[in-house]
């Protein structure tokens, strides 16, 4: 990926300006411009929430962390293609977006001091960690006037200042851009068209239900495809359908816009099933629909179709994070079973899971409405209940292979969740 070294003498700087200042007064973000090396090119206007990071920049060697940090998201935004949201040297959450001007990598859309749950212990606890030499009471101050915003709101903030900030620098671009993209899907297109004429003339030649049994196998490809996110093999099997749709209905504009539009309404249904938005499939729909009889020929429907495709697929990446949320969850309830009888704490279930005990603490309360803590209470209790059913196992053996040091206080936290003492529960059991 090619850069841009001079950002500072670009044209474009005075509009990117007044994007983001824009951008701060309508959502009472901080956002700022930097060059591909994490140092600001240009401030934003409003000035909300900027203490907390004048406080870390002011500090020793706390402007340059800053910068690596910038420096780092803006790659991992480059490589996604996407508003990057991530955790600053210092605690904060931020989200880095790329700037690009003319396809080349030439700047970071930084938008810095986000929460998105009230600060609890643990948030202060890892604060106080990674800023041991700062003004703590300076920073707690700073961050408890930060407002508290919800994750869609900070997802569709990204969003929004990635797409209006890189649309407008580059509509020049736009018109060339598409055009390419046509002629590059027109080729690929014309191809496969070469590769299904031939090999349906082969299929006749057999025997003709074999061609419809491929043409379904087609299809279905193409739905499973969509469905685990896949955009290329996606992409390689939309190119074979629509193949051959144009073959057979390439002189029946009508028709060839009918058998189109059915195969979107098949990828449309697969997206709902997955777990896309109704209502945001329902709108693409109807666009869908007013588009497609606005084209005029079969190659501009045939390009057309493969944009809409990532149109639908997008829809089905917004859910990813849930999706994440849920995959965090389950390895970290996974790795409590599997060590239930080691004396685990937060810490050791967040390193397993590779995410901070802050971020662990809230997703956990947000999908099993309950503390890391609770839940490893919660199984341990379940396991002591097994093994205080063999006679065998004292009270203390029990206490002991579960990773309790000390049998009293065992006991004390099994009444407590149980309402009785494991060896009232034990008598129960005679």
């Amino acid at each position: 990926m090619s850069k841009i070294e001079n950002f500072e003498n670009l044209e474009h700087k005075e509009t990117l300006l007044k994007i983001i200042n824009a951008f701060e007064c309508a959502t009472e973000f901080n956002a700022v411009i930097l060059d591909i090396d994490g140092k600001q090119i240009i401030p934003g206007d409003c000035g909300n929430c900027v203490s907390f990071c004048e406080i870390v920049q002011n500090s020793h060697g706390g402007k340059t962390k800053c910068q690596i940090s910038y420096k780092n998201a803006g790659l991992q935004a480059l490589k996604y293609a996407e508003p990057y949201i991530f955790m600053c040297h210092a605690g904060i959450l931020s989200f880095a977006a790329p700037l690009m001007i003319d396809e080349k990598y030439a700047g970071i859309i930084i938008c810095r001091n986000i929460l998105m749950w009230e600060p609890d212990d643990f948030f202060y606890e890892e604060l106080r960690e990674k800023n041991k030499n700062l003004d703590i009471e300076a920073l707690e101050k700073s961050v408890s006037k930060l407002k508290i915003v919800s994750s869609n709101k900070v997802h569709a903030a990204a969003s929004l200042l990635y797409l209006v900030a890189n649309q407008v620098i580059n509509s020049d671009n736009e018109t060339k851009k598409h055009k390419k993209e046509i002629m590059y899907h027109q080729s690929v297109l014309n191809q496969e068209i070469k590769e299904k004429k031939r090999l349906h003339q082969e299929l006749i030649n057999s025997n003709e239900k074999m061609y419809g049994q491929y043409k379904l196998q087609k299809e279905k490809e193409l739905l499973g495809k969509i469905a685990i996110l896949d955009r290329d093999g996606a992409y390689q099997a939309l190119l074979g359908c629509m193949s051959d749709i144009m073959e057979k209905y390439i002189t029946r504009l009508d028709l060839f816009k009918t058998m189109v539009l059915e195969l979107m309404i098949m990828i449309s249904r697969t997206v709902v099933e997955t777990g896309a938005e109704m209502s945001e499939v329902i709108l693409l729909n109807t666009k869908v629909i007013n588009e497609i009889y606005s084209l005029d020929n079969a190659a501009e429907i045939s390009s057309w179709v493969c944009i809409i495709l990532n149109k639908y697929m997008d829809l089905l990446e917004g859910k990813q994070t849930s999706i994440k949320t849920k995959q965090i969850v389950d390895s970290a309830t996974e790795y409590v079973r599997a060590n239930v009888r080691k004396n685990i704490t937060l810490l050791d279930v967040a390193e397993a899971v590779f995410v901070s005990q802050y971020y662990l603490s809230h997703v956990f309360r947000e999908v099993l409405e309950c503390t890391v803590i609770e839940y490893i209470t919660r199984v341990k209790m379940e396991t002591a209940k097994k093994l205080l059913h063999n006679p065998k196992n004292s009270v203390a053996d029990v206490s002991e292979k579960l990773g309790f040091g000390d049998t009293s206080y065992f006991s004390k936290v099994f009444k407590k969740n149980e309402g009785m003492t494991p060896t009232q529960f034990r008598k129960r059991l005679l």
